[in-house]
């Protein structure tokens, strides 16, 4: 498990223990749910998506980080929302990372709630 960004806003809220997050990652692991993200040619990270429904559930986007910050992680967002459509799109993000808060709300997700380590957004409409 390589450090990151969400390293980090994870082991601001409950410290880090690498075989606990493995336990869990593995636990959560649904195949029929899970995408990996291409890029070039090159695994660049997973998507985790429940299409299953109304709302349609954005459960986990992990991007490795020689792909973070080059508008990959938005154009994937967009595109969950673009195929989501009509249907909204439900998202939860860790409290302790408001750079993804951030970015969620620039691709037109607001605040519909929040618990003890994570703010619930909503996008009713997919981003442009």
């Amino acid at each position: 498990i390589h450090r990151d960004a969400m390293h980090d806003a994870v082991a601001a809220l409950w410290g880090w223990d690498d075989a606990e997050q493995r336990a869990r990652f593995e636990a959560a692991f649904e195949p029929a749910l899970t995408r990996c993200i291409e890029v070039d040619g090159s695994t660049a990270g997973m998507l985790k998506v429940d299409a299953r429904g109304v709302p349609v559930r954005l459960l986990q986007i992990a991007l490795s980080p020689a792909f973070q910050r080059r508008g990959i992680g938005a154009a994937v967002v967009r595109r969950v929302q673009a195929e989501a459509a009509p249907r909204p799109v439900w998202l939860q993000v860790l409290r302790s990372n408001p750079r993804a808060r951030a970015l969620y709300a620039r691709l037109g997700f607001v605040d519909i709630g929040m618990t003890a380590t994570h703010w619930r957004m909503w996008s009713s409409t997919p981003a442009v």
